[in-house]
């Protein structure tokens, strides 16, 4: 870095706490608007107001839309573990047997309280003890099934979303490469799948761990005490609507992060691939604040995710600490009138706290899962997006030439690569080459030599006129077939990170070793000769 002050450095601490204010505003009027109580910039309600079109705003059937978008991401990403069903039903199985293991404890623990201060012939503090610690190690087993399960899982899952996204990238034609970036795609397959691999695993066993914690640790308050249960209730609903709203806030936000980082893997991408170019131009500085630059934007909104996220831990925390202080007054009251023993009370807070706490995971969860649905998106649309051409494992009929001649004509053919749609290529050619004939081109950079080739390829599609192989349109043929027919010489030579027998056999996979060992002779042979 140079000696300019970087905004990637710490501010001072008046800037850092200024600047979390501000943020923290904005981000409650991010939340405020997924309610549905944003107001647009002249002020107006967005309900019923000519300013619901106005920039910014979101009308309502937007969010319906929205919701019904979310909710049919998170099911597609749910479906993804169709095929782990048995291992995650193991998974779930352990779950559901260390649930009820752990909804003993607070139980336990109350009835310790009242044997030790109560004469008990039979059940004695040590006995409750020696139980628990029993219940305690077959707990512990479960628990290491159960999570030694979820990691076999979820790695089989995300190597799985991976491949599919990988084979659905191939599968597109050209065009989506050329509007497409390479940090962009790459970013896709590694960043959103990481998320998508978490939501699928650990956050959807989080939460039906917590769920049924949650659940059971309520159905125990309501049994412990009925009275104290209403009391402790009261103030849920309120959190968990807040927790709805920021979770929305939280999904819309991931996938502006998402394509923020998509933007700077190919940033890096394209200058590390080009770095003989940076360095002659002496760039690397500029290249480091260019990168910089999309990382501020990028660090914003993920501050603003992180907020939001403590945003809605603090609601779940609060109100689970404003219950928790409304049953020790109120139970306290209880306990001195005689309605109930200072175990039961104590069993009673206990599940509180479980409740609490596992609504709060619920939460963290669920901010998780919106995350997920954000990243998802972007890969749903990748492996639900069809190519203009019929891609490598295309099921469709298509046919392939036996004993052609390899003639070879252009008629009449007109292009223009789709990315310049203005810049006219080709226009009105038309060739023929006989079979066996020898043709070579020659013309000016940009005069179209390259793209003969691509069009005969089908690479692309002429935007006019026809390309005949023996008189037949070669867009009625198997791609793949036609390609594998015509051997091709690059004009850039590329090299996978294999072996040189592997990239020599990457034009024909099943060469044999004498076949790789004769080219390699030629060719070794050609060059002496041309010293």
């Amino acid at each position: 870095m140079d000696e300019r002050r970087s905004g990637i450095e710490s501010l001072s601490v008046q800037g850092e706490i200024g600047s979390m204010a501000r943020r923290t505003w904005n981000v409650i009027k991010g939340v405020w608007t997924e309610a549905g109580g944003g107001r647009s910039a002249t002020g107006k309600c967005e309900a019923g107001s000519s300013a619901a079109n106005a920039p910014g705003a979101v009308p309502g059937a937007a969010r319906l839309s929205d919701r019904k978008r979310a909710a049919a991401t998170i099911g597609r990403v749910l479906q993804l573990a169709q095929p782990e069903k048995k291992i995650l039903a193991l998974a779930l199985a352990s779950m559901l047997i260390t649930t009820p293991m752990t909804l003993i404890m607070p139980a336990a623990v109350g009835q310790l309280l009242d044997v030790s201060v109560s004469a008990d012939a039979v059940m004695s503090p040590l006995t409750v003890a020696g139980m628990l610690l029993g219940v305690f190690a077959v707990q512990g087993v479960f628990m290491s099934a159960r999570d030694g399960l979820l990691a076999i899982a979820g790695e089989r899952i995300a190597a799985r979303l991976r491949t599919r996204t990988y084979a659905a990238i191939l599968r597109q034609d050209m065009t989506f490469f050329d509007h497409s970036r390479t940090g962009e795609l790459v970013n896709r397959l590694s960043s959103d799948v990481a998320v998508v691999q978490k939501a699928l695993t650990n956050n959807v066993t989080s939460a039906l761990r917590a769920l049924g914690m949650a659940l059971g640790g309520t159905g125990m308050m309501i049994h412990t005490c009925p009275k104290l249960a209403f009391v402790s209730l009261l103030v849920l609903p309120l959190g968990g609507a807040l927790a709805v709203f920021i979770g929305r806030f939280l999904k819309r936000k991931q996938r502006e992060v998402q394509d923020m980082l998509a933007a700077t893997a190919q940033r890096a991408e394209e200058c590390l691939t080009h770095m003989r170019l940076v360095r002659a131009f002496a760039r690397e500085r500029d290249e480091v604040h260019e990168y910089e630059r999309l990382m501020l934007e990028s660090r914003e909104v993920s501050i603003s995710i992180g907020i939001a996220s403590a945003l809605l831990g603090s609601v779940i925390h609060v109100a689970a600490n404003v219950a928790l202080a409304g049953v020790l007054g109120y139970g306290g009251t209880l306990v001195l009138s005689g309605e109930i023993t200072v175990g039961r009370l104590t069993s009673f807070l206990l599940y509180s706290i479980y409740v609490g706490f596992n609504f709060g995971t619920l939460s963290t969860v669920y901010s998780d899962l919106m995350k997920a649905a954000g990243a998802a998106e972007k890969l749903f649309y990748l492996m639900d997006k069809k190519p203009d051409l019929p891609a490598y494992d295309s099921h469709a009929q298509l046919r392939r030439l036996e004993n052609y001649q390899a003639s070879i004509e252009f008629v009449d053919v007109g292009f223009a690569y789709p990315t310049r749609p203005d810049v006219t290529i080709l226009n009105g050619l038309s060739v023929y080459v006989a079979p066996g004939q020898v043709l070579g081109l020659v013309g000016t950079s940009g005069s179209g030599k390259s793209t003969l080739m691509q069009l005969l390829t089908l690479l692309y599609q002429p935007t006019r006129g026809r390309v005949l192989l023996d008189g037949v349109d070669i867009q009625s043929l198997d791609p793949s077939w036609l390609r594998s027919e015509i051997g091709v010489v690059q004009q850039e030579a590329a090299l996978f990170g294999c072996s040189i027998a592997d990239n020599i056999r990457y034009g024909k996979p099943l060469a044999s070793d004498a076949e790789v060992c004769l080219f390699l002779y030629i060719h070794v042979r050609r060059a002496f000769l041309l010293l």
